[in-house]
């Protein structure tokens, strides 16, 4: 499947206030993967020494991606998770190129409690950041 959702769709998903929603649209998606474009601008909450990012900083840009599949595969807009893990990181560079950025997360495992999916960060320079998040859904009580 792929058609855009913009950034209120995408606000909507995540369980966060606007402020911290890195990402503007979603670009293309399926049952297996979602593509996002990131905001740009300098009001990023990330932001550090001068308005730049670090490449760590693509892990919460690959989770809010992640947020915003599970709602367009059917689950529930702004459900909390949590980053479980972080693992196979690579990056290119320390910090992120400016302009603008796209992220493409494909799931590994999709379960109740948990998913799995393995990221890549593109930036204006080119690949970035790339590794395997993973988020947990704690059961409520």
């Amino acid at each position: 499947m792929t058609g855009a959702q913009g950034r209120q769709f995408i606000r909507d998903c995540l369980p966060h206030g606007p402020g911290m929603c890195l990402l503007e649209a979603v670009l293309a998606w399926s049952d297996a993967h979602v593509v996002c474009r990131a905001r740009e601008g300098g009001d990023n909450p990330l932001a550090t020494e001068g308005g730049r990012l670090r490449a760590v900083h693509a892990v919460e840009y690959a989770a809010q991606a992640t947020a915003v599949h599970g709602v367009l595969c059917g689950g529930d807009a702004a459900r909390p998770g949590v980053i479980a893990s972080v693992r196979s990181l690579r990056w290119v560079r320390s910090r992120l190129a400016g302009g603008a950025r796209e992220v493409r997360c494909n799931r590994v495992l999709g379960q109740a409690n948990a998913v799995v999916y393995d990221f890549e960060l593109q930036d204006a320079a080119g690949p970035a950041v790339s590794g395997r998040v993973a988020v947990a859904f704690p059961e409520e009580a």
